[in-house]
């Protein structure tokens, strides 16, 4: 590219030619070599000058690519400033010129006085091209220029880790550590790296140089432990002087103790630690305890033998109660029930170990085990909300079992005894969890939606009306009382606005898409109605309601071989469905008898 001169520097160019010495009457043009080397050394430093002014004229009028062609023709006439080199660099780089700026770099770091930075523009230029090797070969002599670059050091770190040199890179990442003032981010990266290795000596190291200079909390708790596992006595000594936790609420403080009592073979002190916490905190957070107490690739044995180690006392239901966890956590489901089972024998009417031990049963696709020890929970803590709450789960979830119909299907509630007589208990406790202020957030709205199940329509749009206006995020309940008014082919208008705002607040949510998509056939809106419903299907391909939606909504425009597709696709999903059955009779009428 020929070099780009300003005005100004050109003018001064030619009254610079003029005064040398008269070219013969028949020479030919000169050209901008022959006038270059026609100027005297402060000629040339003049032109560049100008050309310089001129590059950060344009620079600051926003004209990056003209400012580029002047700073270049800067040192088209004075290329011995290897500061204005490394400008020129750093704007081709801006201007993803990288390959063209890769000579004038390698030029401005041959003379002397080049900085680290100037090798680290380099190895971005490298990098830029995909030159790996090449780049760390320039961060290798940036850090000989400058042992301490953090740029560079970060480079290199994240180039190792890029290429799997995992050991090169928590190395590096452990130098920045100590070079930062705010050290957490790197030694975190070092701390991760090492951890997958097993490195457990260099964090050791890490952690207790990191304490020594900053005493921060997390150095001190990862030395401590590290020092403990290693029967280290100076353990103790951190541990005794690590700064106050910020969070003393928590079982975090206790926890990281009791762990070094137990790495350092202290047995009985963990012990009298553990029964401390079990004496001081709520069976609430026995799921964090045991989660803290478990160390890396571990089994659970050397916890459940320190609990058995403890003496019986006022707490002995809520060891078997946290064995019981500890099973849960390790998925041993039958292990789980018996330690359950013997924490409940101790103490029949604690919550927690009845709620551990419904999650513990195996689930089952007919709940009769889950809804017998739901309803014994009831009996033992009557004023227990989750025990309430997870009764009515339970006698819906069977209720739905025990349908002759489909779920999705409206039918009076007095077709299905059975069903109906289930989700009126389940109703009588949702409507106990709603007297108390403990409730779960859902439980008025699982009251709506078993209401309009049982047919009390008035009481269950009532109610949902009262729910939204409580909580104008609350889509769910939006979006339910929009469908079941669609469905209802009922205040069709309230049930736009409904849906509209649910789906302002939840975008593309495939129910409420397909819940609009109904509202619209409803309103005659046949097209717009496939278009949501075909969305709808996007996000739930097996969902039976949305197919059958879309099989009506396919007869209403006429198109009769589409929608006898989703309807022979609707029974082969639900065999015997009467609805799919009768739609098809009446869209594939019998053929004629043939002619005698």
């Amino acid at each position: 590219m020929r070099p780009w001169l300003g005005l100004a520097a050109t003018a001064l160019l030619l009254t610079a030619c003029a005064s040398s010495k008269p070219a013969p009457e028949e020479a030919a043009e000169p050209t901008l070599e022959s006038l270059r080397a026609s100027l005297t050394p402060l000629q040339r430093q003049s032109v560049a000058h100008e050309a310089f002014l001129q590059s950060l004229i344009l620079e600051d009028q926003g004209q990056a690519p003209y400012a580029l062609e002047a700073l270049l023709s800067t040192i088209y006439y004075d290329d011995s400033d290897r500061w204005l080199l490394m400008q020129a660099v750093q704007h081709m780089r801006d201007l993803r010129r990288s390959q063209d700026a890769v000579p004038l770099a390698k030029k401005a770091l041959a003379m002397p006085g080049a900085t680290a930075a100037d090798w680290e523009l380099l190895a971005g230029l490298w990098l830029d091209l995909g030159k790996t090797d090449s780049a760390r070969m320039a961060l290798d002599r940036a850090l000989l220029v400058d042992p301490t670059s953090r740029p560079s050091l970060v480079s290199l770190a994240m180039l190792a880790e890029r290429e799997g040199r995992l050991k090169d890179a928590a190395s590096q990442y452990a130098q920045l550590a100590f070079l930062a003032e705010n050290a957490d981010a790197f030694a975190k990266k070092a701390y991760q790296i090492w951890g997958r290795s097993g490195n457990r000596d260099s964090i050791l190291s890490l952690a207790e140089g990191l304490w020594a200079r900053n005493h921060n909390l997390r150095d001190g708790l990862i030395a401590s432990e590290l020092l403990a596992r290693q029967k280290d006595p100076s353990w103790r000594r951190i541990l005794d002087s690590l700064p106050p936790f910020q969070d003393p609420d928590t079982l975090r403080p206790a926890v990281h103790r009791i762990r070094c009592h137990w790495l350092a073979g202290e047995l009985d002190s963990t012990r009298l630690r553990i029964g401390n916490v079990l004496r001081t905190t709520t069976p609430e957070v026995d799921f964090s305890l045991v989660g803290g107490l478990q160390f890396e690739n571990d089994s659970g044995e050397a916890l459940q033998t320190m609990l058995h180690g403890l003496k019986p006392d006022s707490t002995s239901w809520r060891v078997y109660s946290i064995l019981g966890v500890l099973h849960i956590s390790r998925n041993r489901r039958d292990s789980a029930i018996l330690w359950l089972d013997r924490s409940l024998a101790l103490d029949s009417n604690q919550a927690s170990s009845w709620m551990r031990r419904c999650i513990a049963e195996p689930p089952s696709d007919t709940p009769v085990a889950q809804l017998a020890l739901s309803r014994a929970f009831v009996r033992h803590c009557p004023k227990d909300v989750q025990a309430r709450w997870l009764l009515a789960q339970n006698l819906e979830k069977l209720a739905e079992g025990r349908l002759h119909s489909k779920p999705w299907e409206n039918v009076p509630a007095d077709s299905e005894p059975e069903a109906t007589t289930l989700r009126l208990e389940a109703l009588q406790h949702l409507e106990a969890t709603a007297k108390l202020d403990t409730a779960p957030d859902r439980s008025e709205f699982e009251r709506a939606a078993l209401l309009e199940r049982l047919g009390r329509v008035r009481e269950s749009d009532s109610l949902l009306h009262r729910i939204i206006a409580a909580d104008s995020s609350n889509h769910i309940a939006m979006n339910y009382l929009a469908y079941v008014l669609a469905d209802r082919n009922q205040q069709l208008d309230d049930a736009q606005r409904l849906i509209d705002r649910a789906l302002r607040l939840a975008p593309g949510n495939g129910a409420y898409l397909d819940s609009r998509g109904w509202l619209r056939y409803r309103q005659g809106k046949f097209e717009a109605a496939l278009e949501d419903i075909n969305a709808a299907m996007e996000a739930h391909r097996s969902d039976e309601v949305i197919l059958e939606h879309r099989a009506v909504i396919l007869e209403a425009l006429g198109r009769t071989q589409d929608a006898i597709r989703d309807w022979t696709l609707m029974l082969e999903r639900v065999p015997g469905y009467k609805v799919a059955q009768k739609a098809l009779k009446r869209l594939q009428p019998s053929p004629r008898s043939p002619l005698p």
